[in-house]
């Protein structure tokens, strides 16, 4: 889908994109002849997915005029994300950002983040090392932000990861909730904690104030353990995390298990879908993309279905971006009668 540049977007995201850089599967990173390039960011990906499904969602955030910065760039408008709200650096080529123009130059300090992604499937193991410090999105000022989309949004979506990034970063999410409350506009917020970021105790004094200001909380079982350590089974979790954050929905996401939602009427529940792995990664992102549509739509048992499809589907697609579509989600189908259950 092609946004609409005159209209506003319903969704509206907020983060950074890293270049993903990947030696094949198997090969040791430093044994690597060759380096597949990709675009690797949890907000970036949720919006990927949300836009394959006819919603209008911008990503807002910085980019440098660089070669890695119109990568980026061009893989947004390729998943029909709406990127007319990235600003570049050092300045906006225009009012609404726009794809720059080649030999303009940039401010020597922008960059790209890049992580360097390593599947030893042989030997088990998945390695990430970031080189992320200093990124563009740090730079990102809070008057180069064009907060009235946040204020006019349906839904504003933030991760636990931006506010890692540096302390510009955590104040432009604070913003981010303060103006789409001021629009009477949803946050849903993924807490999405990153070890190699911060530890558990800076996390969990930053995100607390932030996700009792979410509409919609998404968050896995290890990271409530590790930043608050909240425990239990599926269900209590979900109970637990809606009553302590005081948010109208909560999602709990259970990795090969599935997922469970509550908002204090019913359970929702997803069974994991059994599948060969090629690649995890974002698959969260498009567990929310999918529960974020049913929630825009008033029906939540629609978005669980469709958030854990497109999560499992995920997983067999390499990459940080979701290449796929309705038709490819209508027939991931776990156990049970009707249309989602197993051929």
């Amino acid at each position: 889908m092609t946004p609409d540049a005159n209209a506003s977007p319903d969704v509206v995201t907020l983060g950074e994109v890293m270049v993903r850089l990947s030696p094949p599967y198997d090969v040791p990173l430093e044994a690597a002849a060759a380096l597949r390039p990709d675009t690797g960011g949890s907000e970036f990906g949720m919006a990927g997915a949300l836009a394959r499904l006819g919603t209008h969602v911008a990503w807002v955030s910085k980019l440098p005029d660089s070669p890695p910065g119109r990568l980026i760039y061009h893989a947004g408008c390729l998943h029909g994300i709406d990127m007319s709200y990235v600003v570049w650096a050092p300045l906006a080529r225009n009012g609404r950002g726009g794809p720059p123009r080649q030999g303009s130059g940039s401010s020597p300090s922008a960059r790209t983040g890049l992580y360097f992604v390593e599947y030893l499937r042989e030997r088990g193991r998945i390695t990430v090392r970031y080189d992320r410090e200093r990124s563009a999105v740090t730079e990102l000022a809070a008057d180069e932000v064009q907060w009235p989309i946040f204020r006019s949004a349906k839904l504003v979506h933030l991760s636990g990861i931006t506010p890692a990034l540096s302390g510009s970063c955590a104040e432009l999410v604070q913003r981010a909730v303060a103006e789409a409350k001021a629009g009477g506009a949803a946050v849903s917020f993924d807490l999405n904690y990153r070890s190699l970021l911060w530890p558990p105790q800076q996390a969990r004094r930053a995100l607390e104030p932030l996700l009792s200001s979410a509409t919609l909380l998404i968050a896995t079982r290890t990271d409530l353990l590790t930043v608050f350590g909240i425990t239990g089974e599926p269900q209590t979790l979900a109970r637990e995390v809606r009553r302590r954050f005081g948010c109208e929905v909560a999602a709990i996401t259970l990795g090969p298990d599935g997922a469970i939602v509550w908002d204090g009427a019913r359970l929702y529940e997803w069974v994991g879908v059994p599948c060969e792995e090629v690649d995890r990664f974002v698959a969260g992102d498009c567990f929310a993309a999918g529960l974020i549509d049913g929630f825009l739509r008033g029906d939540l048992e629609l978005g669980v279905k469709r958030g854990g499809a497109m999560a499992a589907l995920k997983h067999t697609i390499p990459g940080d971006m979701f290449w796929a579509d309705e038709g490819d989600i209508s027939r991931v189908r776990p156990g049970g009668a009707g249309p989602w259950s197993a051929p």
